[in-house]
């Protein structure tokens, strides 16, 4: 939504879609997907930021290389990433401009895409495609992705929609960075004090 709202205000088009992240990131991938799908956007430039050794993200890296982009920046070409990200600031088109997508989901932005993927998925569910859910597990890092399916849960349940309604279903978040992991196993998120501080996976 905030990609096809880009400009509406100001009347200009966009000119480009920069999405930065990890090879793995899930914002890169949905861009990507979300611009082949709407013919007025154009097609996204993804910059690659290094990954972390211990996660294997290839399965996400290749899905975004099988959709037309841009030419793709990763951090082995340090110069070009910065000279892309330096351009975006001034506007080759007086009538247009460039979005940027930030790295890391956890931004409103973000969080607001996650809503909407819950909702879409009760209504889903709602709709016979699939069955009732009791759990779903999700990986941790920024929390981006928990924050924005817990804010959807919410609003889900509100709207009076049977998808997340059974007592039993629960939001599993499987911490999969080093600092999300050590927060866990020095007992932050199961500590009392985590009850008082929104939106704190436990």
């Amino acid at each position: 939504a905030k990609m096809d709202a880009n400009g509406t205000d100001s009347g200009k088009r966009s000119e480009e879609i920069i999405a930065i992240g990890t090879g793995g990131s899930a914002t890169v991938l949905a861009a990507v997907v979300h611009a082949e799908g709407i013919t007025a956007l154009p097609p996204v430039t993804p910059l690659y930021t290094k990954d972390t050794p211990n996660l294997d993200n290839t399965l996400n890296m290749l899905s975004t290389l099988s959709f037309p982009t841009n030419p793709v920046t990763t951090w082995a070409q340090p110069l070009r990433f910065l000279r892309i990200l330096l351009s975006s600031l001034i506007s080759r088109n007086k009538n247009a401009l460039t979005f940027v997508l930030p790295l890391g989901g956890n931004s409103p932005a973000g969080v607001l895409g996650q809503v909407s993927g819950m909702l879409e998925l009760a209504d889903q569910i709602r709709a016979g495609d699939i069955p009732v859910l009791d759990a779903i597990y999700v990986p941790v890092a920024s929390s981006c992705t928990l924050s924005g399916m817990i804010i959807g849960v919410a609003l889900a349940r509100s709207f009076g929609l049977r998808a997340f309604s059974s007592p039993k279903f629960r939001l599993h978040g499987v911490p999969v960075h080093r600092g999300v992991s050590l927060l866990s196993r020095v007992g932050v998120y199961t500590a009392r004090v985590s009850r008082v501080i929104p939106l704190t996976p436990r």
